[in-house]
């Protein structure tokens, strides 16, 4: 589903965005697991590697297409933690944000920045990750732990 939603949206939305007289944006959600997977994530990360790394491509090809009559921008949303019922992370004034201040703040940098975190602390945590990751090997990655393909 990470693959195939922003992948058929933004085909589908192109065409009506095309048309429009002003400027329009599509953003697309990933996450910090893109740069940094974890142990028993490996799907997961590797859905929003695709996600970035498809909307920079998309983002070239836009930019690129003299058939547009109005420039669409693609910025990639990739936020540490926000507080959902899927994921049951509580809501924390200042450290884990609700659905909608996510949001908000994805929107504040449409135009500025290809790939945001929103926040300063996710943009510290994403950092701090892709440092760890290049680094690095990861703390939770153990060699008796059963990543998310074994059974």
């Amino acid at each position: 589903m990470n693959v195939l939603h922003p992948t058929y949206l933004s085909k589908t939305i192109v065409n009506s965005l095309e048309k429009r007289p002003m400027k329009s944006c599509i953003i697309n959600i990933s996450s910090v697991m893109d740069v940094h997977p974890f142990a028993g994530a490996a799907l997961y990360s590797a859905s929003k590697a695709y996600v970035t790394s498809f909307s920079s491509a998309l983002k070239v090809e836009l930019l690129h297409d003299s058939s547009m009559h109005s420039p669409v921008d693609v910025c990639v949303y990739a936020p540490s933690y926000v507080s959902t019922k899927i994921n049951g992370m509580p809501l924390i004034w200042g450290l884990i944000p609700s659905p909608l201040t996510a949001a908000a703040t994805a929107l504040h940098d449409v135009g500025r920045f290809a790939v945001t975190n929103g926040r300063f602390l996710d943009r510290i945590t994403y950092a701090l990750l892709s440092f760890l990751h290049k680094y690095f090997s990861s703390p939770l990655d153990s060699n008796g732990y059963k990543g998310s393909l074994k059974k």
